[in-house]
């Protein structure tokens, strides 16, 4: 129980920014090996369900590639698309293939070992999303928010 306190306590609360792009970039430092975390990431279901908007993700192997095919909650109505899953030196990118929702969308994990024995973790998304009636301002201050949960729902699936 104290090295359960302990891990988690050494995992930094995630920093999320929002880049000029329009992308948001959220980085933390997980008390666990490189390894464990892309065990974790290196599912795209499994990634999926870090998102506490996903609704459901269904994966096709696609060669060293994936063919995501995600839903997930929308302001109405659940919004859907398909995405390239690809393997990176570091982690993954995921690449919009079609929607009727989304009218961009990338994102990108790094994983890398930090000097200090913990593994710092980037995720990087830039989704452009149309809903009528819906400020782009809550659009992104929902998708800040998200990625937030997202990377602490990572840190408290890897550390035990």
């Amino acid at each position: 129980m104290v090295f359960l306190l302990l891990a988690q306590a050494l995992a930094a609360e995630p920093v999320i920014t929002a880049q000029t792009d329009g992308s948001i970039v959220g980085t933390t430092a997980i008390a666990a090996s490189p390894e464990a975390v892309r065990a974790l990431l290196a599912d795209p279901v499994a990634c999926g369900t870090l998102s506490p908007d996903i609704l459901s993700v269904t994966v096709t192997p696609a060669g060293k590639c994936s063919m995501v095919d995600v839903v997930s909650r929308g302001a109405w109505n659940p919004l859907k698309w398909r995405s390239l899953r690809c393997p990176t030196a570091d982690g993954w990118r995921d690449d919009l293939v079609s929607s009727d929702d989304l009218q961009a969308m990338h994102s990108e994990w790094h994983v890398v070992a930090a000097a200090d024995g913990t593994t710092t973790v980037e995720y990087r998304t830039n989704t452009q999303v149309s809903l009528a009636g819906v400020p782009a301002s809550l659009i992104h201050q929902g998708m800040m928010q998200s990625a937030k949960t997202t990377l602490v729902r990572l840190v408290e699936r890897v550390v035990p």
